[in-house]
């Protein structure tokens, strides 16, 4: 097991008794992970086979540091494979894993209040909705029922943000350019950022800042 910090980093509020699960908490939700520790609440590490292990390129990716989040300390990192095991299509599921998460939480008297998938992996998501689930917690796809509503999709999320009254940016989507995608190009205010709705969309594609309505076309 990794360090223990007995409070969260950067805590702006009296530290709360709480504890939100972070599964591979790279990138972005790194990031998240800070922000949740600024609100005074605990955060556990969960990492998955991807990013479990002592190469050092899988030490840099589970380093906060790499993200701009250096400050951050987890209240406890587990790894796949040393700390805990899961078989996604195993008989009992996540029971192991759960009765990990709510040791750790019982160990330093916490509450857990929240169960993420940080990275977009199928398998992280898997895992997260599981767990939500038995933990009581709504999983991530309790926005999303719909079976055509996939929360991995950028322009989903940002909607489902919008529905629920939540700052969002302005954006649109499309597989060309149409009417839709030349009104909002014409009307933006530039620089704007170009990038595939999904991971799985992605494949050959980068993203790309645009500082004009040519090099978003182009």
């Amino acid at each position: 097991m990794h360090y223990v910090t007995s409070e969260p980093v950067q805590a702006t509020l009296p530290p709360h008794k709480t504890i939100i699960v972070l599964i591979d908490p790279i990138s972005t939700s790194c990031r998240i992970a800070q922000e949740i520790s600024k609100r005074g609440h605990h955060v556990l590490a969960l990492w998955t086979s991807k990013y479990a292990g002592d190469s050092s390129d899988k030490r840099d990716k589970r380093s906060p540091a790499k993200y701009g989040c250096g400050g951050l300390r987890y209240k406890l990192e587990l790894e796949e494979g040393r700390d805990w095991n899961w078989e996604d299509d195993a008989e009992g599921g996540v029971e192991g894993v759960l009765t990990i998460v709510n040791g750790v939480a019982a160990t330093f008297g916490l509450k857990i209040v929240g169960c993420i998938a940080g990275s977009g992996w199928s398998r992280a998501n898997t895992l997260a909705d599981a767990l939500a689930e038995k933990l009581g917690l709504p999983p991530r796809l309790a926005a999303a029922p719909e079976k055509n509503r996939d929360v991995r999709n950028k322009n989903t999320q940002q909607e489902l943000l919008k529905e629920s009254g939540l700052r969002c940016i302005r954006q649109v989507c499309g597989s060309e350019l149409d009417g839709t995608v030349t009104e909002f190009l014409e009307a933006e205010t530039y620089p704007v950022v170009v990038k595939p709705a999904s991971k799985s969309d992605g494949k050959g594609a980068s993203i790309k800042l645009c500082r004009t309505k040519k090099e978003a076309v182009d």
